[in-house]
Formats: C-alpha cells, structure tokens, sequence
C-alpha cells in the first residue's frame, strides 16, 4: 500500500546541498567495502575540492585532483592527461595557453607556437 509519499528521501521544503547526496553515497560505499574486507585508502586530498581521492588521481603542480576536477582555469575543460601549461599557479589547456599568452604574429594575429631560426 502507498503511504503518498515522494520519492525523495528529505523533505521537500529542504532541497540537500549540491554534493551533499554524492559525499552520502561514497561515505556508504567506502563503509560497505570495509565491511567486506576491501580496504579503501584516499590517494591525497583533491587540490580543487579538498575532499579525499579513492579512485583515478591526477598529480600535477605539485598536487592531487580528482580528475573531473583539474581543469583548464580558462575554458574549464577537463584536462585529464592532455599537454598542459602552468601560469601564476594556474593550470591552462595547450589551446587556451597559446591564445592567450603565447606573441602574436604581426601578419595574421596568430599566436606563434615554434620559432625557427
């Protein structure tokens, strides 16, 4: 029998945090795998979120990120294992890095990636 009640698990004049329902599921994950004798360690703190990486890591400047999370400060797509360039501590795609900061050819305003002597 139906006792009316939503499908949603907290109130409805309480909406949870956003990641609030995902750190819940991990936590209960984490907390399952342990009881079945699976040993989960964090593999470092994530540089932009802070919260623990059990999974694929990124390590790059001298940090760990998830890697949904080490993105391109620019354009804020993922970098994953893409070339990459670092400016004032920020990470940047090759693309974004090169429009950006790279001179400028005088002719047609195109930023010059290799010079040739």
């Amino acid at each position: 029998m139906s006792q009316g009640k939503s499908g949603n698990s907290y109130p409805s004049s309480t909406p949870p945090k956003p990641g609030s329902q995902l750190d819940s599921m991990l936590g209960s994950l984490q907390s399952d795998l342990n009881k079945l004798g699976v040993a989960t360690v964090a593999k470092g703190v994530c540089g932009a979120c802070k919260k623990p990486i059990a999974g694929q890591v990124v390590t790059a400047m001298g940090k760990t990120w998830h890697p949904e999370h080490f993105v391109c400060t620019h354009c804020q797509e993922e970098i994953g294992s893409r070339n990459f360039f670092e400016r004032d501590g920020q990470p940047y795609c090759e693309k974004d890095y090169h429009n950006l900061f790279s001179p400028r050819c005088y002719y047609c305003n195109g930023p010059i990636l290799d010079v040739s002597l």
